[in-house]
């Protein structure tokens, strides 16, 4: 057994940054930090790197190494072309983050990691835990859903002030640190198939309509894509007759969850029918179809720095503000050939770490699965999708799935 003290500096590194992400995700002002969690997250994280580091618990990973030169050339583009300001909020702020959230992913890894040694010996505390987070997050939104009025819901709908963006970001890292914990043992998915019903699906929900709550598309996308791709997998492990059974009470759980909406929450369905996922507030352009137009428009802006990008190009062009919202198109025009380079090798190597092979071997059996090494392809392939398709260079989600993919201090096993 693990000491307690390991333990419960886990469980109280993994809680405080799910407080800190919550709070942020849910603040009515677009700035808006609490300095507390912040100043415990960073000193956590400096603690937690020198102590592992010194009782040769952990060791710096020579993988990460590529990453971390890749977050570096791209501070120093940042730091070179942008005011001070500008360039900490897209490092270090809580808006791009480069690196705050890549260090944000390497910190949750390695504790979930000292836990799921603890969780594997004892299932029934990786249930109550996982259970303890479901319950605070849905009662979390829930309150702030329930104590807002439909008039106040419509107004910040219409006069949003772009936090949307921010909230979104936040919301969709909390999701993949609940599925990343959920995926880290496979062994307690193949012991209880009801657990996934009580906790993902309820937390899947909350955080969809949340993400609406907050104008956020990316954020209710990226929910959804990484629950498909979830159950996909939970399905995947389980016999014939369990697909069955679990199949059913999904499907019985979405149409309740309508029913309910739809009959009890009546003051809420004008909100429902404007939601921004449906195109309102968009006027004549959808979420694709501007970010074709923007791609499009933008890609003159690569001739201001072809080989080492320019971060200004955009204001160069005469297009100020006017970004691919598309990881590599955005990597063309601002980094030049090494950074498009650099995000083409990163998005390889991401890919590496699926295990498609096992996921389809184990999707056509009518069998029980004999293999459960975890699989968090349900994780990498929507966010490799939608920082293709749809997000800025430094979108958050990417660079904190990064850090839980390749992190720089790993745990010795």
């Amino acid at each position: 057994m693990l000491p307690i003290g390991k333990l419960s500096y886990s469980y109280a590194s993994l809680l405080v940054i799910i407080f800190w992400i919550i709070t942020n995700s849910s603040s009515e002002q677009s700035l808006h930090v609490n300095a507390l969690a912040l100043v415990i997250f960073i000193s956590l994280i400096s603690l937690h790197s020198i102590l592992a580091l010194t009782f040769r618990l952990a060791y710096i990973s020579r993988n990460s190494a590529f990453f971390i030169t890749l977050i570096f050339l791209m501070s120093l583009r940042l730091l070179y072309d942008l005011d001070i300001s500008k360039s900490k909020e897209l490092i270090i702020g809580t808006t791009g983050g480069i690196f705050l959230f890549y260090i944000l992913g390497c910190f949750v890894k390695f504790n979930v990691d000292v836990l799921c040694k603890y969780w594997r010996t004892t299932p029934i505390h990786f249930s109550l835990f996982l259970c303890f987070l479901s319950a605070f997050t849905i009662i979390w939104y829930i309150t702030i859903i329930t104590n807002t009025t439909t008039d106040d819901i419509m107004k910040s709908f219409v006069f949003s002030d772009g936090s949307y963006q921010r909230k979104g970001a936040l919301l969709t890292i909390l999701y993949i640190t609940f599925i990343y914990m959920y995926l880290a043992d496979r062994q307690n998915l193949v012991r209880s198939q009801k657990f996934y019903i009580a906790t993902v699906l309820p937390v899947t929900s909350i955080l969809m309509f949340y993400s609406q709550y907050v104008r956020s598309n990316s954020g209710f996308v990226t929910v959804l894509f990484i629950f498909v791709f979830t159950a996909f997998i939970n399905y995947s492990i389980l016999g014939r007759k369990d697909r069955l059974q679990a199949l059913t009470i999904t499907l019985l759980s979405i149409i309740f969850g309508l029913v309910y909406v739809s009959m009890y929450v009546p003051e809420y369905m004008q909100f429902i029918s404007k939601l921004r996922i449906f195109g309102y507030g968009s006027f004549d352009y959808s979420s694709i179809t501007s970010r074709l137009d923007l791609l499009n428009e933008s890609l003159d802006q690569f001739q201001f720095g072809p080989i080492l990008g320019d971060v200004n190009s955009d204001f160069k062009a005469g297009q100020p503000g006017k970004y691919p919202h598309n990881f590599l198109g955005h990597a063309l025009t601002h980094f030049g050939l090494v950074g498009f380079t650099y995000m083409v090798l990163v998005f390889l190597a991401l890919l590496v770490k699926c295990r498609s092979h096992v996921f389809l071997r184990n999707f056509l059996s009518s069998r029980y699965t004999t293999d459960v090494t975890a699989d968090i392809s349900a994780i990498i392939i929507p966010i490799i999708l939608i920082s293709f398709m749809f997000q800025t260079i430094t979108w958050a989600p990417f660079w904190f799935t990064l850090g839980l993919i390749y992190p720089f201090i790993v745990l010795k096993k």
